[in-house]
């Protein structure tokens, strides 16, 4: 149990429920990272992010709540992103799983 699992159910809801894109809370709500290894990974999208120095790099972590604490820390910086491109924080999220990809 990670930050996929325990976000990923609103993610997967909000991805069919168009008409919430736009919605200004939706920024509050925590979206997953994680992904399959050699396949589109969140991890791997925000690696090229903080190579780059758009985002500072997360640091490892090996237990359910410092995973957790390091969720809401890449989701803070998502929301950063968003308002700086004045996107939605689930556009930005998926781009990062994208840029992510093997």
């Amino acid at each position: 149990m990670g930050p996929w699992t325990f976000h990923g159910a609103f993610k997967i809801f909000l991805l069919h429920e168009r008409r919430l894109w736009r919605e200004p809370l939706l920024g509050a709500v925590t979206l997953p990272m994680g992904g399959a290894p050699g396949q589109y990974s969140f991890e791997a999208g925000w690696s090229r992010l903080a190579e780059l120095g758009i985002v500072k790099a997360l640091p490892d972590a090996s237990t359910f709540s410092s995973k957790m604490a390091i969720a809401k820390q890449a989701h803070a910086g998502v929301q950063d992103l968003a308002s700086a491109a004045k996107a939605s924080t689930i556009h930005i999220n998926s781009g990062i799983y994208l840029l992510g990809s093997a």
